[in-house]
């Protein structure tokens, strides 16, 4: 593996971070525990998108669990791991845009879909958090 995988996912990561906090009203995709100091300043200045940022870390704990998880069971299938969850974290990341595109500019940070966005996209960083898990011993062994 090269290392370029690591740097498209650093890029990847750090665009939907952004894009996600300019739409969504200050909501972190891929870092999501500074969504705590976001969700401090959304409720001293009464500003929307509190509920999001509230889920944010359950949501982002559970997918890395379950993509956890689903790595062991496609390993036990011999099934190609990395392969799947990039395809799995690609076709969030596209249900995610379409819902941004369809439904945004959101007004309401607390809305359904803006919710519901926010949530597919931090599923998204989720799984892409998991996958660095992955591919790390074998850029540990590449740099030996």
């Amino acid at each position: 593996m090269q290392l370029g995988l690591p740097r498209i996912l650093s890029v990847n990561a750090g665009f939907m971070d952004t894009a996600a906090f300019l739409a969504l009203k200050g909501l972190f995709t891929a870092h999501v525990t500074g969504n705590f100091v976001t969700l401090g300043a959304a409720l001293v200045l009464g500003t929307s998108g509190a509920l999001a940022k509230v889920l944010a870390l359950p949501v982002f704990c559970i997918v890395v669990l379950l993509a956890r998880v689903s790595s062991h069971g496609l390993r036990a299938r011999s099934l190609p791991v990395l392969s799947t969850l990039l395809a799995v974290q690609l076709v969030l990341s596209i249900v995610g845009a379409a819902l941004a595109t369809f439904f945004g500019p959101f007004e309401n940070a607390d809305g359904y879909a803006a919710v519901l966005t926010g949530m597919i996209l931090v599923a998204t960083m989720a799984i892409q958090n998991a996958l660095i898990e992955l591919i790390w011993p074998a850029l540990r062994l590449q740099r030996s």
